[in-house]
């Protein structure tokens, strides 16, 4: 009797286990990175999908899920900056040398080899965001 105990606690163990892995990585490749890395990312000439935010503004909180919806749809990976829980001199040189049209939250930008090539400012629909990435051929 013992051995049929302890078969269901494993399997309860690895049901519960599969249950949170798989609860985790459906946000895996929405990555929150700290300003110096996107820094380091765009130094090192990535082709990366960025998007600012600050932890208090409402469209930023209304297009996390957005975006979150997407990278799941897609197998995206998107990187994101909060820029106000970040050190400033880290925000002020990522903003100077890499997003100088950096005025509003949300603003998602588009780099290619380290180049910014297109950004676009708020909490932009799905289907916007989709056909956007679509036609830089970063998403199918």
């Amino acid at each position: 009797m013992t051995g049929s105990v302890n078969m269901k606690k494993i399997f309860l163990f690895s049901l519960l286990l599969s249950v949170i892995l798989a609860g985790c990585s459906s946000r895996s490749n929405f990555k929150t990175i700290k300003a110096s890395e996107a820094i380091t990312r765009l130094d090192n000439q990535e082709s990366i999908v960025l998007v600012i935010g600050i932890s208090t503004c409402a469209a930023c909180k209304e297009y996390r899920p957005i975006v979150e919806e997407l990278v799941k749809n897609y197998n995206l990976e998107v990187f994101y900056v909060e820029l106000d829980s970040d050190v400033n001199t880290d925000v002020q040189q990522l903003v100077e040398k890499h997003l100088i049209e950096a005025r509003w939250t949300p603003t998602t930008y588009i780099f290619d080899e380290g180049k910014l090539v297109e950004s676009k400012t708020g909490s932009i629909r799905y289907q916007t965001l989709r056909d956007w990435l679509m036609s830089y051929e970063i998403i199918e």
